[in-house]
């Protein structure tokens, strides 16, 4: 409670002074500190005798606790290959950050492949379970991805040029990416993912194909076709009655064209691979 106090009720004030029972009324009243000769100051509330009473208290940030410091999981111990021989290799561990992120820098400087968990790796943080829901996996288990991710082959398949992921591989180079997006390799892995794509839609519309007997319009759609680097590729296109209207046997060859007419009835190949648009 704030008053107002005649002269004679307190040594310290003019007339008509402000009176403040405690501290906290004073602070309520957004009058701290009160500095000797200010409205409201009593030697009552001056504790120390400092000629200040009231002093506002400061409130220090709370320390933090070492489980606020300490990584978001255990760190996960790989063994790696470092030459081409796979003669010479060495052991990282692969810690984490209290986010969750884990550092590759080690192996990745040492150009590490053919990288090798000897633990089961429990997804346990945001990022690994994630990574965990991208890949597709189904055994509770993301120490595949850790080894994919430690890796720094120049050789490695999915970053080879032109490398072209299946249905299968795609969600787990996904996956990798989302547990190391900075990976060496990253781009290339990303580009093996977009061919991938750009894939299926073609075979999805009938312009990517295998060996096999395929109909013209219904399987297959019309065009000029080629497959690379054949040994022992044979081909023909077919009328409705199994007729041969044009057929090739090639022993080897970089490079093999043929152009399926709409007119033609079936398409077949052996040992050729895979068929794609010219």
């Amino acid at each position: 409670m704030v008053v107002t106090l005649p002269e004679a009720d307190t040594a310290e004030s003019g007339p008509s002074a402000v009176y403040f029972d405690s501290c906290d009324e004073a602070e309520k009243a957004g009058a701290v500190p009160l500095r000797s000769g200010a409205p409201g100051y009593r030697r009552g509330l001056d504790l120390d005798e400092d000629g200040e009473a009231c002093k506002a208290t400061v409130t220090s940030p709370p320390t933090p606790t070492s489980a606020a410091l300490a990584p978001a999981r255990a760190p996960i111990y790989i063994e790696c290959y470092t030459d081409d021989d796979f003669l010479q290799g060495g052991s990282y561990t692969i810690a984490t950050d209290n986010a969750g992120r884990p550092s590759f820098a080690a192996p990745w400087s040492a150009r590490a492949r053919s990288c090798e968990a000897h633990a089961t790796v429990v997804p346990t943080t945001a990022l690994e379970k994630a990574a965990y829901k991208t890949a597709k996996y189904r055994d509770g288990d993301v120490a595949t991805l850790y080894t994919i991710c430690a890796a720094n082959d120049p050789d490695e398949v999915y970053a080879s040029p032109g490398f072209t992921a299946s249905n299968e591989q795609i969600p787990e180079i996904n996956g990798a990416l989302t547990l190391c997006p900075t990976h060496p390799q990253a781009g290339e892995w990303r580009q093996a993912v977009k061919r991938s794509r750009a894939d299926a839609q073609l075979a999805n519309d009938g312009r990517i194909f295998n060996d096999g007997t395929f109909l013209v319009g219904e399987d297959i759609k019309p065009g000029t076709y080629v497959v690379t680097d054949v040994k022992g590729c044979y081909w023909e296109r077919q009328t409705k009655t199994s007729d041969i209207i044009a057929n090739r046997f090639v022993t080897s060859a970089r490079r093999v064209e043929v152009t399926i007419k709409s007119t033609d009835f079936a398409f077949h190949a052996e040992g050729c691979g895979q068929w794609r648009p010219a």
